[in-house]
């Protein structure tokens, strides 16, 4: 009787430690499942590049269960590197520092402005795959100085422990807002800013890292359609027009080139917290300033990024600027006009953004891969004729101690034999007796699975950029411009003939264009395989 009481015991005891188990294995059934629902990823079912099988949403049964959120924080010390631990799961991170001015500010032209219209950001995507951490960042400045650029870098890198390399910084352009470095260390305003501007970017890197969530990836696009066109073109007696050439007695009746309208997209679909949507458009901005006078402004990007996290409250925006066209508030060539405001134009755009979020299509993130190479690309020099009347011109211009958009400028440039100031300066800068015959630059590669990036230290043209994207072999490229620094325009090689401000202000020699565009393809084709 006792070995059967015994036994009765032991079997209850068993009964109620396997109870126990189970209680503690089943996910909570209140929790939300898959926040989109798309296609799978093409390569569902197999192996990810870092050797951990796809942990996607393969069955009801994946899509309903539970992730664990971070709780991995920045460390509070400053005297060693922030470095979270990793599980091996791709992840993705943001973080949005402002950096707007606290007074008054000068823009690279000298113009003092005094007045913020809405808030400037510097903002961080951060993607790791278990291993590598790629920091991905947007700035709401017109350009990052190649030697400033090098400096954000530089204090990140140090921060966080991130390889520099694994650091691409790009700027939104928007003309409404300071740019690293200008005017001159004279101007005590802008060297407070430009601390400003270096702390906020080191916070938002340490945050971002701090943010990082395991992640599916998502790829979409739009066509911007009646924003975006090629800032190029003829006018009806055969003659090219330019940003300086916009004659009111004459009909434009073609552009240069096809104009890149495509919106790219990327969503990071987080389990734990929200999304985040990196958006790439090929424009350059025209300026807020001529609504606002003399205050500083994010322009459209403004616009953008708060109707979008308005329809979508799950989402955090950021956008990189591609290949540059150009947008207008006035007519198109064909006569179309409908946007009459930056936030008509952007209502419209982020609408049809968000619009796509339900067609986006599933891709696999892999194994992280960077790389940056060096190139020398060989200055552009001028005859003596031209460096001479160049000279005299920008004398004359200093005296005036005006920029362009001044009439008396323009008078003066036309004197001379040019069209503004930039290409005055541009002259005398390249043809300097102690410019070297080449510059250094960087350009950057980086992928994660089935997404490229291609980075220049430039305004690429929009053919240059449409080649870009067509030849890469990842099914989705970003082009960014102004990565790594500013040089100006760098014109098409269709563009070189027709001559106007771009082609006049690039520093380098004509065809480097289409040297870098293959250097790049290149790069991501060796990345792919």
């Amino acid at each position: 009787m006792k070995k059967i009481i015994c036994l009765l015991l032991v079997l209850l005891m068993f009964v109620s430690a396997v109870s126990c188990n189970v209680t503690q294995e089943t996910p909570d059934d209140t929790k939300s499942t898959e926040k989109i629902d798309t296609t799978e990823p093409v390569t569902e079912g197999t192996p990810s590049d870092t050797g951990a099988q796809d942990t996607g949403a393969d069955s009801e049964t994946d899509a309903a269960t539970e992730k664990s959120p971070e709780t991995t924080t920045a460390e509070e010390s400053t005297n060693e590197p922030f470095v979270p631990s990793y599980t091996g799961v791709f992840k993705a991170g943001y973080d949005r520092q402002d950096i707007s001015p606290e007074g008054k500010i000068y823009l690279k032209d000298g113009t003092l402005f005094t007045k913020v219209i809405d808030p400037l950001y510097t903002t961080c995507i951060a993607v790791n795959d278990g291993e590598n951490t790629l920091l991905l960042f947007t700035v709401d400045v017109t350009n990052i100085p190649a030697s400033q650029a090098l400096t954000m870098r530089s204090k990140i890198s140090k921060a966080t422990g991130v390889n520099i390399d694994y650091i691409l910084v790009s700027g939104t352009h928007t003309h409404s807002a300071p740019t690293p470095g200008f005017p001159t260390s004279t101007k005590t305003e802008n060297v407070k800013w430009d601390i400003q501007f270096y702390n906020a970017s080191v916070k938002a890197a340490e945050n971002a890292i701090a943010d990082l969530s395991d992640t599916k990836v998502y790829i979409g696009n739009t066509l911007a359609k009646d924003m975006s066109f090629v800032r190029r073109w003829f006018y009806e007696d055969g003659t090219p027009g330019g940003i300086w050439r916009q004659p009111t007695d004459k009909k434009k009746v073609a552009y240069e080139s096809d104009s890149d309208d495509l919106c790219q997209f990327i969503r990071f679909v987080r389990e734990d917290k929200k999304d985040i949507l990196l958006t790439s458009w090929g424009i350059h901005f025209t300026n807020a300033t001529n609504q606002f006078p003399k205050s500083v402004s994010a322009d459209i990007n403004s616009f953008l990024r708060s109707v979008t996290e308005r329809l979508d409250d799950d989402l955090l925006f950021a956008f990189y600027i591609a290949p540059s066209g150009n947008i207008t508030l006035g007519p198109h060539i064909d006569g179309t006009g409908r946007y009459k405001s930056y936030s008509k134009m952007a209502d419209a755009l982020a609408k049809q953004i968000i619009g796509e979020q339900d067609n986006l299509t599933r891709v696999n993130p892999g194994k992280i891969k960077v790389e940056q190479l060096y190139y020398e690309p060989f200055v552009r020099k001028d005859d003596y004729d031209t460096v001479e009347r160049a000279t005299l011109a920008n004398e004359e211009i200093k005296a005036l101690n005006m920029y362009d958009g001044n009439a008396e400028v323009y008078a003066v440039c036309a004197k001379y034999g040019f069209e503004s100031a930039k290409e005055v300066t541009s002259v005398v800068s390249r043809n300097k007796a102690s410019r070297g015959e080449t510059d250094e630059i960087i350009i950057a590669a980086a992928s994660f699975g089935d997404i490229g990036f291609a980075g220049v230290p430039y305004e690429m043209f929009d053919t240059n950029g449409i080649e870009l994207r067509e030849a890469s072999p990842f099914k989705m490229t970003i082009v960014i411009t102004g990565c790594g620094g500013s040089a100006g325009y760098v014109p098409s090689a269709l563009a070189v003939p027709n001559g106007g401000y771009e082609v006049y202000t690039t520093p380098w020699v004509f065809g480097t264009a289409e040297i870098i565009v293959d250097m790049l393809v290149d790069m991501l084709k060796a990345q792919k395989n």
